[in-house]
């Protein structure tokens, strides 16, 4: 039996206070990647502190038109959100082509930005995996690498992030809003995925109890004609092969911005 520790938040600061006294603690929000990874012995066992409770579900409009989503808000929530379809049809694609429904209605906006790779080398427990153990290698440079990165990649690791949203997120210029030991922060998403570099272990720059609180999405009037589009091996439950999210403004036939 490998023993887990759990608890239930009650509020924000105690429960950043408890995740940053401990390293071997992890915030529990929507729980399927976290639950996974520990099943399949690729986390070791943890103190988890589930967030489920906290009000950080909202999805609200600002007065200029954007979006604050609260980064408990469930994938499905967000998708169904008649404010999202409406202005940002593209988070709203992106977010039903991520998972299956009932992941929908349980993974957590916050949650999904901070899921850990999908690749089997990861997942395996037993293959070499820099993302898993620093310095230890990565298989899928000489292994099998169809759905891998071709971009942004190192020498140490060609993983990809397996987010559909954040492709769309990153195409409107969101903001993630975290809380941590060091008060609170904002990342442009582009900031907020780190590249392998010399430390693929490293995903993105948050510290050991930093919590993500919020999305914000900026006004983009013309997100209001965007895309999300997957290219998939499947049409039903399946990770990108390749992706993309735009948003275009026409003007007498001509492309005036996007």
């Amino acid at each position: 039996m490998r023993p887990i520790t759990y608890s239930r938040a009650t509020d924000t600061a105690t429960a950043i206070a408890a995740v940053s006294a401990d390293p071997t603690s992890d915030f529990l929000v929507g729980g399927p990647t976290e639950i996974d990874l520990l099943r399949q012995n690729v986390l070791p066992p943890r103190r988890l502190v589930d967030m489920n409770d906290l009000p950080l579900t909202g999805i609200e409009s600002t007065p200029d038109g954007g979006l604050r989503i609260g980064s408990l808000a469930r994938m499905s929530d967000v998708a169904a959100s008649p404010a999202v379809r409406e202005r940002f049809p593209m988070i709203s694609q992106a977010l039903e082509l991520g998972a299956s429904a009932q992941l929908r209605h349980m993974a957590s906006m916050g949650g999904n930005l901070l899921q850990r790779v999908r690749r089997s080398y990861f997942r395996d427990a037993e293959s070499p995996c820099s993302k898993r153990e620093p310095g230890i290698g990565c298989s899928a440079i000489e292994g099998f690498s169809r759905g891998h990165a071709v971009l942004g990649t190192s020498e140490h690791c060609i993983a990809t992030h397996p987010s559909d949203v954040a492709v769309a997120l990153m195409a409107l210029d969101a903001r993630v809003h975290t809380m941590g030991p060091g008060g609170e922060r904002v990342y442009p998403l582009d900031d907020f995925f780190l590249l392998p570099g010399d430390s693929p272990h490293r995903e993105h720059p948050v510290e050991h109890g930093e919590l993500v609180t919020e999305i914000e999405v900026p006004a983009t009037p013309v997100a209001r004609h965007s895309l999300y589009l997957k290219v998939r091996d499947r049409e039903s439950y399946e990770f990108a092969l390749a992706s993309a999210a735009a948003a275009l403004s026409i003007v007498n036939g001509t492309r005036a911005t996007g």
